[in-house]
């Protein structure tokens, strides 16, 4: 053994240039040494590189604009000029549909506040007098602060709040009584912000009338809330096969293995079972605007929800074009 290590001697130091560093591979970033039978040996060691992640999912969070609200009134049929019938489906809108946001700078607003129970924490003595100078300071600060539709500076984003839906004022909180208040516009029952990419020029009180927001020819997306179906199983919710109803088959409807029981010994979350179907948000996207006047909108296709379910009619979301 001696004389086998003595003999590839040469051969390891010839893989050695006179400055010492090893020969290097392709793929090789660094050099190793490894001991075999005395001799030290040049081990090339390769970088091991990261996993390339995935494609970046594109999300548009913010509107392509602002919207209107309605109730979903059925669906029909129209006929075109050239004789085709297009399925539609006619989406009414009721009393509302009001910009309805107005607020003070949030943040000047809030150190108000917090400045307001430090005064009264370290002024527990004389309380009567300290409700006096914070009565006046909020009194003054609130008759100084303009209402303003929500923008970046004051919020860090800018929104559009819409009210729909007028009803009586008992039917809502106290509070959203006060807020539609401010805006100068009965109570409403639903209230929604529209997020904006930019400053809009929409003023509080403003009624939104959906002819003068679409036209014809125009895509919007339809959000509103699914059917629900109940308790489903995993054929009807997610078209799984079925078994054999005969020769002897125990499983006719079951969805099947769910998992190995000792590795890993757990069910992984997101696996298609029978569950609660329906009764969700969903968005119909790109819809065609087929008619539309003050009191309906009338789109192509089918949306989401039975008769009288609420809508959120707003143009559709493009990203790199509308978004």
């Amino acid at each position: 053994m001696a004389a086998f290590a003595a003999s590839i001697a040469p051969v390891v130091r010839a893989s050695v240039n006179p400055a010492g560093a090893t020969r290097r591979t392709s793929m090789a970033s660094s050099s190793a040494t490894s001991g075999f039978m005395g001799v030290s040996l040049a081990m090339p060691s390769k970088t091991v590189g990261r996993a390339r992640a995935g494609a970046v999912k594109v999300e548009a969070r913010m509107d392509a604009g602002v919207g209107v609200f309605g109730n979903k009134a059925g669906m029909t049929q129209l006929f075109m000029d050239d004789g085709l019938c297009v399925p539609v489906t006619v989406i009414a809108v009721q009393a509302g549909n009001v910009v309805t946001q107005v607020c003070y700078c949030s943040r000047a607003r809030a150190n108000a506040r917090e400045s307001a129970r430090f005064r009264v924490s370290r002024a527990r003595g004389a309380r009567a007098a300290v409700r006096g100078i914070v009565d006046v300071a909020v009194k003054g600060f609130r008759a100084k602060a303009p209402p303003l539709v929500k923008t970046e500076g004051t919020d860090g984003y800018n929104a559009v709040q819409v009210g729909y839906d007028q009803v009586a004022d008992y039917k809502i909180t106290k509070p959203e009584v006060g807020h539609c208040a401010k805006a100068g516009v009965p109570p409403m029952r639903h209230l929604e912000e529209f997020r904006l990419k930019e400053a809009s020029d929409h003023a509080p009180g403003q009624q939104l009338k959906p002819s003068e927001m679409f036209k014809e020819g125009d895509v919007v997306d339809v959000r509103g809330t699914s059917i629900g179906k109940g308790w489903q199983g995993a054929v009807k919710k997610y078209g799984f096969s079925r078994g054999l109803m005969t020769h002897g088959s125990k499983s006719h409807r079951q969805h099947g293995s769910v998992g190995a029981g000792t590795s890993p010994g757990r069910i992984f979350p997101g696996k298609k079972m029978h569950s609660q179907m329906g009764n969700e948000t969903v968005t119909a996207r790109k819809l065609k605007v087929m008619r539309v006047e003050d009191d309906c909108i009338i789109v192509k296709g089918s949306v989401p929800g039975k008769r009288g379910n609420l809508l959120r009619v707003a143009p559709a979301k493009i990203v790199g074009k509308t978004c």
